[in-house]
């Protein structure tokens, strides 16, 4: 008969096992200036891994938009897209970016998984004879 642990257990072991070879991670309390600056443990830190390395969260005209969205719309997508429906600023936004690229379409994705997700799909009907479908990005596959 075979050992049987629980999943508690099992949690903390492997835990432990990275934690023996300095790999087990933690959260740490840091708290965003602004897109380039960080505070953490009482240190002024410069930032090289936050995708705001721009700022623009802090831009004056994007800050604007955004509140001006929020009191038209309110906050929180409130679910994806195919289930509560297609809002307008989807279609609007879609729009403009394929003007914008020269396409005929677009598609704008929730995350980079997802992102990264479809591209496999289409791949996949890419590679049949005739492809019924074509992927672009503005950024390498990772």
């Amino acid at each position: 008969m075979t050992d049987k642990i629980s999943l508690v257990q099992f949690a903390e072991a492997k835990l432990a096992s990275l934690d023996a070879v300095h790999r087990k991670r933690t959260l740490a309390e840091t708290s965003r200036e602004d897109g380039l600056w960080v505070a953490r443990n009482g240190r002024k830190l410069l930032s090289f891994s936050c995708n705001d390395y721009l700022n623009l969260t802090h831009h004056p005209a994007l800050k604007s938009a955004a509140v001006g969205a929020i009191e038209k719309y309110g906050t929180g997508a409130g679910a994806s897209r195919l289930i509560t429906g297609n809002h307008p600023l989807y279609a609007e936004l879609e729009a403009r970016l394929a003007r914008m690229k020269g396409t005929n379409a677009a598609c704008v994705f929730g995350s980079g998984y997802l992102h990264y997700r479809r591209r496999a799909v289409a791949c996949l009907y890419l590679g049949r004879r005739e492809p019924v479908a074509s992927v672009r990005s503005d950024v390498p596959a990772q």
